[in-house]
């Protein structure tokens, strides 16, 4: 069965979202002092990990795993 075209182009809008979350955290740790300290890599690998897990889950949605 195919997938309707109109949830098809929602999820890769949440794909081009995460993107533009993952960028706009790092971009916001390097905002107040200009580098990135151990606490805010820690987030960063947290939320990369995590991030890299959902688009992997919506990409497989789309059958483009």
């Amino acid at each position: 069965m195919k997938m309707n075209d109109h949830m098809k182009l929602q999820i890769r809008t949440m794909l081009v979202s995460v993107g533009t979350f993952r960028n706009g955290l790092k971009m916001s740790a390097l905002k107040d002092d200009g580098k990135i300290d151990r606490y805010e890599e820690k987030i960063l690998k947290k939320a990369e990990k995590a991030s890299a897990k959902y688009t992997k889950a919506l990409k497989k949605l789309i059958g483009e795993e």
